[in-house]
């Protein structure tokens, strides 16, 4: 029973695990030139939707627990935590000496130590600020749920995204301003708004309101749904046309549309749930996606340290994955619960 009932989700297995392959194109810059606009409008509308829609996918699923057992949320929030502050503490280590030998290539040996805490605490290295993000954002939420306060969080969320666009996408609107000095100030010291508390903690939060909304979803057409998510595309191409050229600051992957595409998309992968692929081995997929997200940032690292001339970032991508998927293979067939922790 319990594996038909994870059979229903196969389409968030599947987006899951192209998401994954998208977060590998970000990593190993398959698409870094900015002047292409094929490149340009692909990274923006497909490959930077696949971080936000982890943490909506995080929000709803963790939502489905707490809603069946709202009695159950302190269990389910530690059990949770848990299973993710392993593979962040083991991947980070994993990490720990390509970040030594970068810093002290940049001569900066004397700051090494107070680098790493800053970058462990406030923006993991590599993918792993998402682990953290979700394990804050879990945080916030329980308080939240605890007092059944859901709708206050959804309200606080839109403040906190918004500050975390303003760090990002939209730095241009505070550009000149004294908010530009706030923000600038923000960033000196906790590295980036993309946090768990600018932007997990909001996109949590609108999984687990799609979660209670579930049973409402399932009813809606089809056709609507694909309205709404053609609606929701071309107002994502109008926004990242629109800023496009404006001033940003760090990665320039958040914006407003953001929530409604993800939400679209998953609203759909829950509609369309009891249908077709029912024979798919989902747990392997979902394994694959989370193994592949934990894994290929290390790979990815360490192979850059070979310097291998005149290698195009294309090839990088397919050697990176090929060798990930490749570890998480092996890793996977070996069915250690101890490895397990780190790989699903």
């Amino acid at each position: 029973m319990a594996e038909a009932k994870k059979a229903n989700y196969v389409w968030i297995d599947i987006i899951k695990l192209i998401c994954a392959v998208f977060i590998v194109g970000i990593h190993t810059e398959v698409l870094n030139n900015k002047e292409d606009t094929i490149q340009w409008y692909m990274m923006h509308l497909l490959f930077k939707l696949a971080v936000p829609f982890f943490f909506v996918c995080s929000g709803f699923l963790f939502g489905k627990k707490y809603l069946e057992n709202p009695a159950d949320l302190k269990k389910i929030s530690k059990k949770q935590i848990k299973r993710l502050l392993i593979p962040f503490i083991f991947w980070m280590l994993v990490s720990l000496p390509y970040e030594i030998i970068t810093t002290v290539k940049e001569e900066k040996v004397f700051i090494i130590v107070i680098e790493i805490i800053k970058k462990a605490i406030f923006y993991p290295w590599g993918a792993l600020w998402f682990l953290l993000a979700v394990i804050v954002a879990i945080i916030i939420e329980y308080f939240f749920l605890k007092k059944n306060k859901l709708n206050w969080a959804m309200v606080l969320s839109i403040f906190l995204f918004v500050f975390g666009l303003l760090g990002n996408s939209y730095y241009f609107v505070i550009k000149g301003t004294v908010f530009q000095k706030v923000m600038d100030m923000y960033t000196n010291i906790f590295i980036t708004t993309r946090n768990g508390i600018f932007v997990g903690f909001p996109l949590f939060t609108l999984g687990i309101c799609i979660a209670q909304k579930e049973e409402w979803i399932k009813t809606i057409a089809k056709p609507k749904l694909y309205i709404l998510l053609g609606i929701a595309l071309i107002l994502q191409i109008g926004e990242v046309t629109f800023i496009r050229n404006k001033a940003y600051a760090d990665d320039h992957s958040l914006f407003i549309t953001t929530i409604a595409m993800v939400a679209s998309v998953l609203t759909l992968c829950i509609r369309y749930q009891y249908v077709t692929f029912q024979k798919l081995n989902t747990k392997l997929l979902r394994n694959m996606s989370t193994g592949i997200y934990f894994m290929h940032s290390p790979v990815n690292r360490y192979f850059m340290l070979l310097q291998i001339p005149n290698i195009s970032n294309i090839e990088r991508f397919l050697v990176v994955l090929a060798i990930t998927i490749v570890i998480w293979l092996i890793l996977y067939k070996i069915n250690c619960k101890y490895i397990n922790y780190i790989i699903k």
